[in-house]
């Protein structure tokens, strides 16, 4: 009696299907041994993972040939065919080996912290003023909040940044506090802490800057971190923008001005929401921080933001800060 010829795995669709984990070879009169193939089968390759020998096996099913998988040492598998079919198999292999193109890796934005102990200090110190007197009508206001008249009359820069931790109330401070948050975490991981955190108190005196100039020469006040939060917006679509141009160009909408309009709709859905808002403030703070958000990316795309240069930057943005509220209070 001739002995039974084993079943493939899969086979075209004329042959029944036996899923892998059902197959058992039992040849009468012995065990099959370690390593050893069924009577009748040869090795065709031997592959990584299953899905590998699979693969090949799309191309075996192709010339209406059924094939066999099985497992082999160091978790890899053993792909295996009748040794009348080996010649051609392999012909057909390795030409479909020949045609395969290894893709290069798409390069990926630099991994950035996020910078929680940084944000949720500033946010303590903006809440910590409003309670020594920073409301609206507190002893810091005098000294502190931005009036264009003294801004530009008088030559009181450090208004422009005073002006970014007072808050009008509660509700004004609970506010920007979600917003540092939200935004400074996210320019955080597109630029780093430190550089976030400088371009968006940096953008923010460019806001009340900018509102003061608008309203120039009557005399507008402002005050409040909203400036400094859309200016963290502003660093957001700046390393965005930079972002779309330095890792896959696609095109100028997507890649340029699709960044910029996200930003903007962000600006025009919470930048303008009653008539106490500085809207002129929030729109130049978004505006003035894009290049600094450019040009913080460029530093850490071309690897030069390490920790030392986000300690500076996040040091030079307390500084700033500080020294203003030592000017005011002189």
């Amino acid at each position: 009696m001739s002995e039974p010829e084993p079943e493939p795995i899969f086979s075209p669709p004329a042959v029944r299907r036996r899923p892998a984990w059902r197959l058992r070879f039992r040849l009468p009169g012995r065990t099959l041994g370690e390593g050893e193939l069924p009577e009748g089968l040869v090795e065709a390759g031997v592959y990584p993972t299953k899905k590998a020998a699979g693969e090949r096996g799309l191309v075996i099913l192709s010339m209406k040939i059924g094939y066999w998988l099985f497992p082999a040492e160091n978790s890899q598998w053993r792909l295996a065919v009748r040794a009348r079919h080996l010649e051609a198999v392999r012909r057909q292999l390795d030409l479909f080996e020949s045609e395969q193109v290894v893709r290069p890796v798409p390069p990926t934005w630099p991994d950035q912290p996020a910078g929680w102990p940084l944000w949720w200090g500033w946010c303590l110190m903006l809440a910590a003023l409003h309670a020594w007197g920073g409301g609206g009508a507190g002893p810091l206001a005098g000294p502190g909040l931005m009036q264009s008249s003294l801004v530009f009359g008088e030559g009181e820069t450090w208004r422009l940044f005073t002006a970014q931790t007072l808050h009008a109330d509660l509700g004004h401070l609970a506010g920007n506090v979600f917003g540092i948050l939200l935004f400074g975490w996210i320019s955080s991981r597109g630029v780093g802490p430190g550089l976030a955190l400088l371009g968006a108190v940096l953008g923010g005196a460019l806001g009340f800057a900018g509102t003061a100039w608008w309203d120039w020469p009557l005399d507008h006040r402002s005050l409040g971190a909203s400036a400094t939060v859309f200016a963290a917006l502003g660093v957001v679509t700046g390393q965005a923008i930079l972002a779309g141009w330095m890792l896959e160009w696609r095109g100028f909408w997507k890649s340029l001005a699709g960044p910029l309009l996200g930003g903007l709709f962000f600006l025009g859905m919470l930048g303008g929401s009653d008539a106490r808002t500085d809207l002129m403030a929030h729109l130049a703070g978004f505006a003035g921080a894009i290049p600094l958000g450019i040009l913080a990316g460029w530093l850490v795309w071309r690897g030069r933001a390490g920790v030392v240069v986000q300690a500076v930057a996040g040091s030079v943005a307390s500084v700033l800060i500080l020294g203003s509220w030592a000017a005011a209070l002189m």
